[in-house]
């Protein structure tokens, strides 16, 4: 009877937990990013190693430009275990954060990992871009303007 219980119990909880991601998951296409990170993080408290969670509050963090906050949880995310196409925009977004606070060298090598994952057609090209826009004051450094 106790085995029984303790199914039961399991069934419900797995259950409740998939509809609070799907829900979170919704909230984060629709940019609700606030709402992304109170829900999450309040199941976050009880299960801080679920990788989808880090990897959505963390982008949502990142979209509110609380990169602090933000790093832990998408370097959570980019464990091996990680699927790919996870661990590539984790890494994206992980430039994005250490761009902003002022750790340039590891926000290329982030980009370049995510890139390099190659996982999918919108992570890598998202990775691309921002490579591309942070790298533009290194090229154009020795550019000399001139009146015609």
């Amino acid at each position: 009877m106790r085995i029984i219980k303790t199914v039961i119990f399991l069934l419900i909880t797995v259950g409740i937990y998939g509809q609070d991601l799907g829900e979170i998951e919704r909230l984060f296409q629709d940019g609700d990013f606030e709402k992304v990170v109170e829900n999450g993080s309040r199941i976050l408290e009880s299960n801080s190693n679920d990788l989808t969670l880090c990897h959505l509050v963390g982008r949502a963090l990142t979209e509110l430009k609380k990169f602090d906050n933000a790093i832990p949880l998408l370097e959570k995310a980019t464990i091996k275990t990680a699927p790919d196409w996870m661990k590539s925009w984790s890494f994206g977004y992980l430039g994005i954060c250490n761009y902003a606070t002022g750790n340039l060298k590891e926000s290329k090598n982030n980009f370049k990992k995510a890139i390099k994952l190659n996982a999918t057609k919108n992570s890598t090209k998202f990775a691309e871009n921002r490579l591309k826009l942070k790298l533009l004051p290194e090229y154009a450094k020795d550019w000399e303007v001139f009146e015609t």
